[in-house]
């Protein structure tokens, strides 16, 4: 038998200490969560309602195409949930990567406009939005 997956040998009070913290931890983070409180503020979520909006639109349009080409209706929702949970993701995603890079963005525009005065800013601002500067 092998014991690599086994923790190295150490005294029975500091594993009793960890198992502790990482109990007081979990208990922590799971008295945090609120699913009431989570549900009613989704939609000041950044990007939330857009994505679930747009995987609902999806899901009833792979549905109803299946349902429509007579694949059956367990088959044409599951196919439903699948596409709602993909397009929910990929929307999500999306959004939130583009968020980030016009944080980015308006930081840069930000930090030349206080180095270098407006017409510098302008510059950058431009040069950041052209279709060129993106990779």
């Amino acid at each position: 038998m092998s014991r690599l997956h086994e923790a190295p040998p150490s005294s029975s009070a500091d594993a009793a200490h960890g198992d502790k913290a990482e109990a007081t931890k979990v208990r922590a983070a799971l008295s945090m969560l609120d699913p009431i409180r989570d549900f009613t503020r989704i939609g000041s979520i950044p990007c939330a309602r857009s994505s679930l909006l747009m995987g609902m639109a999806s899901a009833a349009g792979v549905a109803g195409i299946s349902l429509i080409a007579g694949r059956g209706m367990r088959r044409g929702l599951n196919w439903g949930v699948g596409s709602f949970c993909f397009v929910s993701l990929a929307s999500w995603e999306t959004c939130r990567r583009s968020r980030k890079a016009e944080q980015v963005r308006m930081k840069t525009v930000i930090e030349s406009y206080s180095r270098g005065g407006k017409k510098n800013a302008t510059n950058i601002a431009e040069h950041a939005t052209s279709p060129s500067s993106e990779s």
